[in-house]
């Protein structure tokens, strides 16, 4: 997996990601979308994490993929991410700490 990070003298910056699949992932995402609409949150950035989504989301099951500029800052270390882009309702996760450790 290879990410593009920001510019050092004019270059990008490459950075080498692992990622290991958990066993039995395909199945379950295979199983669970022929009931339910599958939504995929992630607070990683969509030019990083779409690569990911792309490798475990080859038959696009997933109905919407939010990254984290689909969260609303709630105080300093929480966050949370809001929508009613889907069609059967609103939903709303909260997460206690902060998305970006800078």
């Amino acid at each position: 997996m290879v990410e593009q990070g920001e510019e050092c003298e004019g270059k990008p910056k490459i950075n080498l990601v692992t990622v290991f699949e958990r066993p039995g992932l395909l199945e379950f995402l295979k199983q669970i979308g022929e009931f339910s609409d599958l939504v995929m949150f992630t607070a990683g950035l969509e030019g990083y994490a779409k690569q990911l989504v792309d490798r475990i989301d080859m038959d696009n099951q997933f109905k919407l993929l939010l990254y984290r500029p689909s969260t609303v800052s709630t105080s300093g270390t929480s966050n949370a991410i809001c929508t009613n882009r889907m069609q059967h309702g609103v939903f709303c996760i909260t997460s206690g700490r902060p998305l970006s450790r800078k």
